[in-house]
């Protein structure tokens, strides 16, 4: 390799470590004016303001609510699918057995075992 030739990388070469000794200054310089302006660095400070959970308080309740073991609320006379068990009373039972009637379709759900007039009754 020529002597001017080497002579030239020599001085590329000098540059380039120049240029990164002044870059690694630059960034050295860099962090000392920003730990001069943030003493506590990088960390982020714990807020002073915690927020409360809400709490809850179990109240034991005042009454027991009970609920009737009749599943059917409403008479419907469109088929034959209610009997006895399906209502809270026998005055329930009664009423439906007479709309049943008065809509012309008799005793449709077989309420009135002995033909009496009587729904459900007790034997």
């Amino acid at each position: 390799m020529p002597r001017a030739k080497r002579k030239q990388n020599q001085t590329i070469t000098t540059i380039v470590i120049l240029i990164w000794l002044i870059v690694c200054c630059a960034v050295l310089l860099l962090v000392a004016v920003f730990y001069a302006l943030n003493p506590e660095g990088l960390v982020t400070p714990t807020p002073s303001f915690q927020p409360a959970l809400p709490t809850f308080t179990l109240i034991p309740p005042t009454q027991t609510l009970s609920f009737p073991t009749s599943t059917i609320t409403a008479c419907t006379c469109v088929d034959d699918i209610l009997n006895c068990n399906s209502f809270r009373t026998q005055g329930e039972a009664q009423a439906c057995y007479e709309q049943c009637k008065a809509q012309g379709l008799g005793d449709i759900h077989h309420l009135d075992n002995n033909n009496d007039g009587i729904a459900c009754q007790e034997p």
